[in-house]
């Protein structure tokens, strides 16, 4: 594991590295899914600010792993879970995803 600030975890010249970009996706990933189990928190400005930064993260991860950024978002699509679907369709409305496969997002956008 790569060790950098975790604010610094979704830059782009972090990501370029094809393995970093795959622990970042599972970092993101752990984080989504750990957020679920912490409903008590969510009025907290720390779990504003966390769903602000994956609501821009995983965009800019998945660009530079498609395939395991994929995998994720289908599994986490069918969360019923409000804030990490909120932070799916904040990602899905970004333009470095439409740009990478349009039809894919069109397709999950399908199921909000």
């Amino acid at each position: 594991m790569f060790s950098v600030p975790w604010w610094r975890l979704c830059e782009p010249i972090l990501l370029k590295n094809p393995e970093h970009a795959l622990q970042v996706l599972d970092i993101l990933h752990k984080i989504t899914v750990d957020l679920m189990s912490h409903t008590s928190d969510r009025k907290t400005e720390a779990f504003r600010v966390l769903k602000k930064a994956l609501s821009y993260g995983w965009s800019v991860a998945i660009i530079f792993s498609p395939a395991r950024g994929k995998e994720y978002f289908e599994e986490l699509i069918r969360v019923p879970d409000i804030d990490v679907r909120s932070i799916l369709k904040e990602n899905l409305g970004k333009n470095r995803l439409k740009k990478m496969d349009a039809e894919w997002i069109k397709q999950l956008l399908k199921q909000f």
